[in-house]
């Protein structure tokens, strides 16, 4: 794992129990930011070609 993708991965840890710790279910949440990254993925790929 490179640096970026480990601080990346804390990250996201922390943005997941944010949101459980507020009532939301896991899952839930991961399945929204999986949603949402795909989103940006793709929206990137049209924007930037490298």
């Amino acid at each position: 794992m490179t640096d970026i993708s480990g601080q990346l991965r804390l990250r996201l840890e922390q943005l997941v129990d944010e949101y459980v710790t507020s009532g939301a279910k896991a899952l839930e949440v991961i399945a929204a930011l999986e949603k949402e990254l795909a989103g940006v993925s793709f929206s990137h790929k049209t924007i930037w070609k490298n």
